[in-house]
């Protein structure tokens, strides 16, 4: 029987998990969140394994991510504002 779940690339799963991890964290704090939270509320089971040992390393990466995406938003909204 086929599996119902949908099949995402690597990346896809990992945005998927910092998106979920970033409500739920915002949501419930630190504490009351667990990796197979995450990845419920991600839609990805427990694929998560593949990408993070704990969830203090998906945490670190979601920081990493957030800081990254701010640092771009900073370069990138000069170029638009002089279009």
């Amino acid at each position: 029987m086929p599996s119902s779940s949908p099949r995402y690339t690597k990346e896809q799963t990992r945005l998927r998990l910092l998106d979920a991890a970033r409500r739920l964290l915002l949501e419930r704090g630190f504490h009351q969140v667990a990796l197979d939270d995450i990845a419920e509320a991600a839609g990805v089971s427990r694929h998560y394994k593949s990408h993070y040992a704990s969830k203090a390393e998906l945490v670190l990466d979601l920081v990493r991510h957030v800081h990254v995406s701010e640092i771009l938003d900073e370069r990138i909204a000069p170029i638009n504002e002089a279009k």
